[in-house]
């Protein structure tokens, strides 16, 4: 019985995605926004929703080392496993020039995380402190509202 609502939890997976993914294309295209824009925002965050929700709750009962785990577990999956796979379906054209400032701020975050998770090691101090959290939420927010605006204004042509 197991085994049988697993894959049929699999098949609306895949099901969902697809629509997901399509009616993201069509926003897109009715909107007049480069496709790669709304995987950096819609999709993008669509596909976090979970794991964000997973964070936060188990941060909130007191298990945020869940929390840190789960993003740096999830980054690796992405970039390691997906795109490995993506590759090897079909290779991926990476154009550097067109993912320019989107791939320099995803390794600067990667970077300012790391730096966090050290300098509160350094200072045996084991957490975070509130206003880190709301620096790096602020960041996200200005990168997104930046992002869409030069979406919105056409300044940049993404289409990928």
């Amino acid at each position: 019985m197991n085994i049988l609502i697993l894959v049929a939890g699999i098949a609306i997976l895949i099901a969902g995605a697809e629509i997901f993914v399509n009616s993201s294309v069509t926003v897109a295209k009715k909107l007049k926004i480069p496709t790669v824009v709304i995987a950096l925002t819609i999709i993008a965050i669509g596909t976090s929703a979970p794991e964000t929700i997973i964070s936060i709750t188990a941060s909130a009962r007191g298990h945020s080392e869940l929390s840190l785990s789960n993003i740096i577990g999830s980054n690796f999956f992405n970039l390691l496993f997906i795109i490995g796979i993506c590759a090897i379906i079909k290779p991926i054209e990476v154009k550097l020039k067109e993912m320019g400032p989107e791939a320099w701020l995803m390794v600067g975050s990667t970077v300012v995380l790391f730096v966090v998770m050290v300098a509160t090691s350094f200072f045996a101090s084991e957490t975070v402190p509130r206003i880190v959290g709301i620096l790096m939420t602020l960041t996200f927010l200005v990168y997104l509202a930046l992002l869409l605006r030069h979406a919105l204004q056409g300044e940049r042509s993404m289409n990928m």
